[in-house]
Formats: structure tokens, C-alpha cells, sequence
């Protein structure tokens, strides 16, 4: 049943005041190689959860003190149980009573009188579901773990670089004419220096994007683009840009990162402005469906369209660094904080005729 899947770590809580189903259900798990324990009622189930964690829960609807729906509503918010797996059992098979179950934080559900073989089958794919979802919680804290290190142990050798570069360029200013090709490697070294100090940031920014990471709360967009405008007020004044806005909608979202997206896309308009021309960026927004469409055009340079599937992608730059600064990751941050929040991202453009970016928001319920 269990193929190469390892079933002796794993103990199964089966919850049910019918001791007559208790057995019967313990006694298929068993022939499939599942150990189990049992609980009679809600109370009896919540204290055996509490003094042994279960690596599954086959929880019965129809209890005499609560019913399954509310242990499993209370397992949820409980930290250290809240990852279980909980499959219900029922006699019941109306929808309304398995979107409930759903709801409530189930997994699955097993209609009485139990077919043991799927039984079984459930049982043992969710377990495997279970240790799958552990191992890649695991990896992925072990990822953020080694990004967060290499960038610190990347960031203090560059730091200490500029210090003694910065240093070496201020005494070279000092001494006579006859070294400024020396002074002049010096300052193109500092400047590659500066460079992989902020590529270090920003892909350090990057791997943070994340959707466990997110605080989630009610947002007006009008509000968060004026202080993104606020933020870019230097180089808007510096360009001339004109920027003009629909009235932009609240959603649900991470304030942080929705700012950052903004910011990315207004900034990148400004930074690939046609040389000689006024740039000019709209952002616009309508609701379409559930969902707000939201679109930031330009006037600048535009991009041809075998590029842009490509420049979503991190690193993917289409100029030069000694024409356009930056780090390459910008869009691909864009398209993760999009996703990140259930929407998408995609451009529409012709060279010479500026871009626009348009991203999909959930309309907030």
C-alpha cells in the first residue's frame, strides 16, 4: 500500500464516539501498516493531541460534545498542531457539509460505511502530502538561511574594499598628475565595487519575496502612490516627468512590497525615457471581473516583442550597465510580488513608442 513510503514514524489519532467504528477503522490502518490511537469525543481528542502529536487525524463529524468541525477550527489555531493533516469521516456526503469540512481546515473526507482499501489509500497519500510539505519547509528555511548568510558574509569584504579604495582615491587626488591613470583605475574599481554591494542587496531582496513572509492588510492604492512619488521626487523633477493617475482602488495586499512594485515600474519608466522628450507616465486601473487591472505607460523607448517574455527573468538585462544602472533584477521582483499576491504580470510595447505594464490585483472582498 505504502510503496517506499516509511509508515513506522507515523501514528494516525483516529477520533470517533462509535467504538464499534473505532475498531473497525484501526483494524484496516493496521493491516496497511498504519499504528493508530483514539479519542471518544472533542475533549478526549484535544488533550491526546496535546500530550502526543498525531502525524494524521481521521476525525469524525458527529460528536457528543463538539463537533468535528470545531476541533478541527481549534487545531488550526493552535501553533504546534495547525500543520496536521485532518481527514473527516461522515455518513454525510451533501455538499454543503464537505465545503464546510474544507473550510474548516480539512484535507479530505471518507464517507461511512468505509471502503477500507481507499480508506487506506487516503490515509497513506496524505501522510506522504505531509512529509513532502516538511522536507520543502525545511529546505526552503534552509535556503533563506544560506542567502541571508552569503549576502552578509559577500556584503562585509566589498564594504571593507570601498573603505581602504575610498582611502587610496582621496590620496591619489593628493599627489601630482603624474598617477591619474592609476586614480582613475581606482575609481572604475570602487564604482564595480558599489555595483556588486547593491546586486548583493537586491538579490538579497529578491529571496526575501516570499508569500510566508507577507503582512497582509487592507491598502489604498491612491495613498500608497503618493508616497511612491514622494520617494522618486528627486529624479521626476530632474526629467520633467509628467505623471498622472486614475483613482486608484484599496486592495488586500502587503504595503511593503505593493509600494516596491510600484516604485520599480515608474522608476524603470523614468530611467528608459527617449532621449530629448518629455516623459510622460500614466498609471490607469479598472475592475475587471474580481479582479483590478492595473497598467503604468510610458513614452520611452519601447521594447521589441522577442523580449518580452525575457525580461521578467532575474539578471536579464537589454542594455549595457555603462548606459543603464541597475541590477538586472528589478522586473523579476515585480513579477514575484504580482504572483506572490494571485496576479500577473505582462507588457505590452513598440520600440519607439513607449511601454506599458499592466498586473492583475484580487479585487478586495
Amino acid at each position: 500500500m505504502s510503496d517506499d513510503f516509511d509508515l513506522k514514524d507515523k501514528t494516525v489519532l483516529v477520533v470517533d464516539d462509535n467504538t464499534t467504528n473505532l475498531a473497525v477503522v484501526c483494524a484496516h490502518l493496521a493491516e496497511a501498516g498504519i499504528k493508530t490511537m483514539v479519542a471518544y469525543d472533542g475533549q478526549d481528542a484535544l488533550a491526546t493531541i496535546q500530550a502526543s502529536l498525531p502525524a494524521l487525524i481521521l476525525l469524525d463529524i458527529m460528536l457528543p460534545d463538539m463537533d468535528g468541525f470545531e476541533i478541527c477550527r481549534r487545531l488550526k489555531l493552535a501553533e504546534t498542531a495547525q500543520a496536521i493533516p485532518v481527514i473527516f469521516m461522515t455518513a454525510r456526503d451533501d455538499i454543503e457539509s464537505i465545503i464546510k469540512g474544507f473550510a474548516a481546515g480539512g484535507v479530505d473526507y471518507i464517507t461511512k460505511p468505509f471502503r477500507h482499501e481507499e480508506m487506506a489509500a487516503r490515509v497513506v497519500t496524505h501522510l506522504k502530502i505531509q512529509t513532502q510539505q516538511a522536507h520543502l519547509n525545511q529546505v526552503i528555511q534552509e535556503l533563506e538561511l544560506f542567502s541571508h548568510a552569503a549576502s552578509h558574509d559577500l556584503q562585509e569584504p566589498v564594504q571593507v574594499m570601498l573603505m581602504y579604495l575610498s582611502m587610496l582615491q582621496q590620496r591619489c587626488s593628493e599627489l601630482s598628475s603624474q598617477i591619474a591613470g592609476f586614480a582613475e583605475m581606482v575609481e572604475l574599481t570602487i564604482n564595480e565595487a558599489w555595483h556588486m554591494q547593491h546586486l548583493i542587496s537586491d538579490l538579497l531582496d529578491f529571496s526575501r519575496i516570499s508569500a510566508r513572509d507577507s503582512s497582509i492588510e487592507p491598502i489604498e492604492c491612491s495613498e500608497l502612490l503618493t508616497n511612491v512619488l514622494a520617494d522618486l521626487k528627486a529624479v521626476i523633477e530632474d526629467t520633467g516627468a509628467e505623471i498622472t493617475g486614475d483613482c486608484l482602488p484599496g486592495v488586500k495586499g502587503d504595503r511593503v512590497r505593493l509600494a516596491q512594485l510600484f516604485q520599480n515600474l515608474i522608476g524603470n519608466a523614468l530611467k528608459f525615457r527617449r532621449q530629448g522628450i518629455r516623459p510622460r507616465i500614466h498609471i490607469s486601473v479598472e475592475l475587471r471581473g474580481l479582479e483590478w487591472l492595473f497598467g503604468v505607460r510610458d513614452n520611452g523607448i519601447g521594447i521589441e516583442a522577442q523580449y518580452f517574455e525575457r525580461i521578467f527573468a532575474p539578471f536579464q538585462r537589454l542594455h549595457a550597465r555603462d548606459e543603464v544602472a541597475g541590477s538586472g533584477l528589478g522586473l523579476a521582483v515585480c513579477k514575484k510580488i504580482v504572483e506572490r499576491h494571485g496576479g500577473r504580470i505582462w507588457v505590452e510595447s513598440e520600440p519607439g513608442n513607449g511601454s506599458a505594464f499592466y498586473f492583475t490585483l484580487p479585487a478586495k472582498g
